[in-house]
């Protein structure tokens, strides 16, 4: 069966993935990723965008938003229903997905391991050695 990669919004595609079509998938590796969007930490720099109307990346901005509003959460009963093995990477203190949530998604999950990269910001680990051994180690698995 294959493998599901999912970062940032990614994830959340994943786990939706699993919860739908549970035989589909043997595992997942999520990265930064969220099942309850309201948990996300939004960035300084969107709050300050949306102040400037005259700017092209103010539209960016206003679809994460709106992106966000239309987000349907997954829900702890939805996340005990994957039995994929799933990996649950997140940034540190910096990462706009807080740790919390990853603890969340882990602790639901029947069968999952989780990955706290404290030194690192939203997915800035996927740029790092260490991200891509953890990875191809719980593959292999």
């Amino acid at each position: 069966m294959p493998y599901v990669l999912g970062l940032s919004g990614g994830g959340s595609v994943a786990l939706r993935l699993a919860i739908d079509y549970p035989n589909s998938v043997s595992k997942i590796v999520l990265g930064s990723s969220v099942a309850r969007f309201k948990e996300l930490k939004m960035p300084k720099f969107f709050e300050n965008l949306r102040k400037l109307k005259f700017l092209p990346s103010v539209r960016k901005a206003e679809k994460f938003y709106i992106l966000n509003e239309q987000a349907k959460d997954i829900t702890k009963e939805e996340l005990k229903q994957i039995k994929a093995k799933v990996l649950v990477i997140n940034g540190g203190k910096k990462d706009v997905v807080p740790i919390s949530e990853a603890e969340f998604i882990h602790s639901n999950l029947k069968n999952s391991e989780k990955c706290i990269f404290e030194k690192d910001s939203h997915s800035s680990y996927t740029r790092k050695k260490y991200f891509y051994d953890k990875v191809i180690y719980f593959l292999k698995e």
